[in-house]
């Protein structure tokens, strides 16, 4: 199966972090003795959304090949904005991996959306951003006697999770069902497959060039690719002028996610 563009490169940055850290561990042998790492890739890792947070979680299994028990084993993660301030970190709780065995570790990390300024989480919803991300690796062997720490690090690309909004004004259409009179904008946009199913509110203000001016409100669910239309109530008044005069007509669709928002407005001269 071929997977969304934005589906791939989030699992190729899952995977760059990953290898980071499997980097990080590979150099633990120079210092304890004798340590294998691998990725679990049957279990694919990838990043998921609670409405709070993304996060990665992805099993790492540690063979200890040396003479001592590695204990308390540490891992942080730190996500620094493109200004190099800090916008979020994590540490793993403690973990022990003893001598001669086969031990499976949870790789887990998050980005809280709470710990960021509205200005990186606008760039992270709607236009993307750029972030470096750093991890820390610290534990202690040789009964406890010696602790060690190693840190690396890699920068990475984040792609917008909303993206392409697009008022479609030259598909409107002027509606009558018997009892409603309305004018349809249809609009589109993409969202990454990360928030799919995730509420998105949909803001549209429609006005003519008679003062009239009306809102619409709707909650569409997240998915590869949207296309939408409001369903905008008018007057008869304005049907029937409409439906034989042109007239210019102005047009606003604003998303709403995470407490961010973008919009896009339009004005076209319509002809019946």
């Amino acid at each position: 199966m071929k997977l969304p563009l934005v589906a791939v490169r989030l699992g190729i940055l899952a995977f760059k972090l990953i290898v980071v850290l499997i980097i990080i561990l590979s150099i633990l042998p120079l210092l304890m003795g004798g340590i294998e790492v691998d990725l679990d890739t049957e279990n694919e890792s990838d990043w998921t959304y609670n409405g709070t947070s993304m996060s990665l979680d992805s099993p790492l299994t540690v063979t200890n090949n040396g003479y001592f028990d590695i204990n308390d084993l540490t891992i942080g993660f730190t996500f620094l904005g493109q200004d190099g301030m800090v916008l979020t970190e994590s540490t793993s709780d403690p973990m022990d991996i003893p001598a001669g065995r086969e031990t499976e570790l949870r790789i887990r990390m998050a980005l809280d959306m709470d710990d960021l300024s509205q200005e990186v989480l606008s760039n992270i919803v709607f236009n993307g951003t750029h972030m470096e991300f750093k991890v820390g690796v610290s534990a202690k062997y040789s009964m406890d006697l010696v602790r060690i720490s190693v840190e690396g690090g890699t920068d990475m690309s984040w792609q917008p999770l909303l993206s392409d909004l697009e008022v479609m004004n030259e598909y409107s259409r002027l509606m009558f069902d018997g009892y409603n009179y309305s004018i349809s904008i249809p609009y589109t946009f993409n969202a990454q497959d990360l928030i799919r199913d995730e509420p998105v509110l949909v803001l549209t203000h429609f006005s003519d060039s008679h003062g009239y001016g009306v809102n619409v409100t709707q909650v569409i669910e997240a998915s590869d690719h949207i296309n939408e239309e409001a369903v905008v109530p008018i007057t008869q008044d304005i049907y029937d002028r409409l439906m034989s005069n042109s007239e210019e007509l102005n047009v606003s669709v604003t998303l709403v996610f995470m407490e961010c928002s973008d919009t896009v407005t339009e004005t076209w001269w319509w002809s019946p």
